[in-house]
């Protein structure tokens, strides 16, 4: 895609100040003329008509030096105007034609002998052409897909080293066993309530010594909620409880179980 140069200070410049808006717009209009047709800055009378911003009160003041010995924006030539120091700024006709040459010769070697070429050109910033690779065989093409599959989730517990049986669906789950599985935010919970360093590993080996001391034969509520509160409060009672507080708690505890076991027999 053709685009003009225009050099920031040109806003500034008297010239473009001394200019109504409708002058500066034909103006940037004529630029923009001579970059797309690369006319290397000159615009014919014919051009200048079919521009909307075309009038002539327009055209006298891009024609006319601002002061004696200062070339005007536009002057006069056979056919039409050229535009003041256009090639200073913008590149000529035989430039641009010839690093689209150049850059059509670079695509037409990455493209296959059955792709047709761009009549049009490309850009003068094509990259030079890559070196060719042969087409991955049907098991280069699997072990690329299998790369690129995202690594399955770790489960809580095996970071810790401690076992996990539910894998599939219990990945929001802090600790797991074939009978009963710990939440994460009940796990959370109870760690707050601990506060003690390390309190999270713990926590695991309190679950798997709490599970592994109730009997296969003996029957376990299946809602966290209810098995696992009670079991920690009796293990950690609040900070400041008596000795009567922890017999009570672990008495209550007991009690929830064995009651539990009985309704299930």
């Amino acid at each position: 895609m053709p685009w003009v140069k225009l050099d920031d200070n040109a806003m500034d410049h008297p010239k473009i100040l001394a200019l109504s808006d409708g002058a500066f717009r034909l103006w940037l209009r004529g630029m923009t003329y001579c970059r797309k047709h690369l006319t290397d800055g000159i615009i014919t009378h014919l051009a200048v008509k079919t521009f909307r911003e075309s009038k002539a009160s327009r055209v006298k003041e891009l024609t006319t030096a601002p002061e004696p010995g200062v070339a005007a924006l536009w002057s006069p030539c056979d056919g039409g105007y050229v535009m003041h120091d256009y090639l200073h700024w913008n590149d000529s006709r035989e430039h641009v034609q010839s690093m689209q040459w150049k850059a059509r010769g670079r695509m037409a070697q990455r493209r296959s002998p059955d792709v047709r070429a761009n009549i049009k050109g490309t850009s003068g910033e094509v990259r030079e052409p890559l070196p060719t690779q042969p087409n991955p065989t049907p098991t280069q093409q699997r072990e690329n897909a299998l790369a690129r599959v995202p690594p399955r989730p770790i489960h809580p517990a095996q970071r810790h080293g401690l076992p996990t049986l539910h894998r599939g669906g219990h990945h929001t789950h802090a600790w797991c066993s074939e009978r009963i599985c710990v939440p994460d935010f009940l796990h959370d919970k109870f760690r707050r309530a601990i506060g003690v360093q390390g309190s999270d590993v713990t926590l695991r080996q309190f679950y798997d010594e709490t599970v592994a001391g109730i009997p296969d034969s003996q029957p376990i509520d299946s809602d966290p909620l209810k098995f696992w509160p009670p079991f920690v409060a009796a293990r950690w009672p609040p900070q400041g409880a008596s000795d009567g507080t922890r017999t009570a708690a672990l008495k209550r505890a007991s009690a929830e179980f064995l009651a539990g076991f009985r309704e299930a027999k």
